[in-house]
């Protein structure tokens, strides 16, 4: 049977099925998104130059997004008289790990986390001589007046095609070398070709969480305070229905068996007249 649901009704059913999923295990999947954003906070703390800092997030947050789809993948672990440590922390710190912590799973883990450095470096470097980095960076560090200059907007118009490519080729990256074995630069190549045709869908479904990340982004170059507000309220949400709306996009774009088309007749011959 083919998918009739239009792009936003598809979209819908990811996030609804998404936030179901959060809903169920609130301390696996909140606990991973705590986790996760602990860890981001205290490197922007100790690293005081943003670039390395936004190099090394590159080089990590795949392989703890690795472990998060995994999890996605396996029923949790009953904790019969667990503390709220071993609920909140422990168990969901070694779902986090499951990407570098099992066998079947390190190489392509690894190799996928080489890949989203070097092109974050590729994409970043040019993207910082630019705008200052981001597409935020270039509107808060414009000068606007009357009119704005059309260099400027230029400048931020081919940053966010730089970033928007970068989403692409980054999207499914980790899911199709983790589930569908592919190697690193043809699961690359794939993700784009699959964002590019599933564009509207994945724009209806991503959408939220850009403008999110584009709030927040706002917030820490305006107010530090804002940005960590909106970080530590929104964040333990978003996070971990963006990562369970892609494995489920993951599943309906890749996974879910194509239609079977029957054979064409034949005439017996002894219908032929």
């Amino acid at each position: 049977m083919q998918n009739t649901n239009t792009p936003t009704e598809q979209a819908l059913r990811w996030f609804r099925a998404s936030l179901d999923g959060v809903r169920a295990d609130r301390p696996r999947w909140i606990g991973m998104a705590i986790l996760y954003l602990a860890m981001a906070l205290l490197l922007r703390e100790i690293i005081p130059f943003a670039i390395i800092y936004n190099f090394l997030l590159a080089l990590i947050t795949p392989a703890l997004l690795a472990g998060a789809l995994i999890a996605a993948r396996t029923a949790p672990i009953p904790l019969a008289g667990a503390t709220l440590p071993q609920t909140w922390i422990v168990r969901p710190f070694n779902e986090l790990l499951q990407g570098v912590k099992r066998q079947e799973y390190l190489f392509t883990t690894v190799i996928s986390c080489i890949v989203t450095l070097g092109l974050m470096v590729l994409i970043y470097v040019p993207a910082l001589l630019i705008t200052g980095g981001t597409v935020v960076a270039g509107f808060l560090t414009a000068d606007i007046g009357v009119t704005i200059q059309w260099t400027t907007v230029l400048g931020i118009l081919v940053v966010a095609l730089l970033y928007l490519a970068l989403g692409m080729a980054l999207l499914y990256l980790m899911p199709l070398g983790l589930f569908g074995k592919r190697a690193p630069i043809s699961a690359v190549a794939e993700s784009f070709r699959t964002c590019w045709r599933q564009r509207r869908t994945l724009a209806a479904f991503i959408a939220p969480f850009v403008i999110i990340n584009v709030l927040i982004s706002i917030g820490f170059n305006t107010e530090s305070w804002i940005g960590y507000l909106l970080l530590v309220v929104v964040g333990p949400i978003a996070l971990p229905v963006f990562v369970l709306g892609l494995h489920q996009s993951y599943g309906t774009l890749f996974e879910t068996p194509a239609p079977v088309v029957p054979p064409p007749l034949v005439a017996s011959p002894n219908t032929l007249t």
